[in-house]
């Protein structure tokens, strides 16, 4: 657990990270994913998140976020691919993605992206919520553009692991990945259920320290297979697979009721015989005298 105070061992972290700062403060979070503990750490998230996309079938794919992690798009099965950088971001075309894939690069903001709603089948937003201007209109865009039973892969820093921590300490500094906001599994987990999303996988990568020195983190590099056995949600970054519901309406038929009345609706007409009968001048009997009926009276 790292000290906010002036120790001599942080003096040496600080003095051998200060051009690392600087890059990154200039490159963005690219810069900080491109060297260092940054790039251990990518690599670690990388190694889950391909085996998980190497699962996903469809014909839309879209990398929202940072360019560091287009190598993922070698592992996709989706037959079309996109990347979509921030407008302030470095999209570092150095790394392409693999030259039998058709990708497009494109420039906007992660809760405005320029895409048809139920279009995309994957989308991966890696470290995007942290520095998205509105990390719930994000997902919101997210489900927007996704099909039905589509999938949606977040990678996100864990603000209870290592990150969260350093991140206590090093938000001064005005560089990424620090200025950024960290949210936690459980909170995501809330947000795409009440978007209609199923979680299906959330693993945790990363247990060690972010330190500058390289030789350090070598050293702690035990914590890896530690970390994951005794305290799994615990580590500095995580990886969430969710699946959007498919959502169908029935329609409903109205039931058609036969109608069973015989007359039109209104009073019934008398017909011309049963009128000649009942209507008699006052004084003659209802029934007709030739009649041969006649009542019969039992009893007495």
């Amino acid at each position: 657990m790292p000290r906010c105070g002036r120790s001599s061992e942080q003096a040496r972290l600080r003095g051998e990270s200060s051009v690392t700062g600087s890059a990154a403060s200039r490159e963005g979070l690219d810069g900080w994913l491109g060297h260092g503990p940054g790039a251990l750490l990518r690599r670690r998230e990388m190694r889950i998140a391909s085996e998980l996309i190497s699962n996903l079938f469809g014909y839309q794919l879209v990398l929202v976020g940072p360019s560091a992690y287009v190598p993922l798009l070698a592992k996709s099965r989706v037959l079309h691919t996109s990347v979509v950088v921030p407008p302030d971001g470095q999209a570092e075309q150095k790394t392409v993605p693999p030259p039998d894939s058709a990708c497009a690069w494109l420039r906007a903001d992660a809760d405005a992206l320029p895409l048809a709603s139920d279009s995309i089948d994957v989308v991966l937003l890696p470290h995007v919520l942290e520095f998205a201007r509105d990390a719930r209109g994000a997902l919101r865009e997210a489900e927007r553009v996704l099909v039905g039973e589509g999938h949606l892969m977040l990678i996100g820093f864990n603000p209870v692991g290592a990150m969260g921590l350093w991140r206590a300490c090093l938000k001064h500094r005005g560089a990424p990945p620090w200025t950024g906001e960290f949210f936690s599994t459980a909170r995501i987990k809330d947000w795409l259920a009440l978007l209609g999303f199923d979680v299906v996988v959330v693993q945790s990568a990363f247990f060690r320290p972010p330190f500058e020195n390289p030789r350090l983190l070598n050293r702690l590099g035990f914590l890896e297979t530690a970390g994951a056995r005794m305290w799994p949600y615990l580590g500095a970054t995580y990886v969430i697979l969710a699946k959007k519901r498919l959502t169908t309406i029935t329609p409903v038929r109205g039931r058609w009721r036969r109608s069973r009345r015989l007359v039109s609706v209104g009073v019934a007409e008398s017909s011309p015989r049963s009128a000649a009968r009942v209507t008699r001048p006052e004084g003659s009997p209802l029934c007709d005298e030739r009649s041969p009926a006649r009542l019969s009276v039992s009893g007495r």
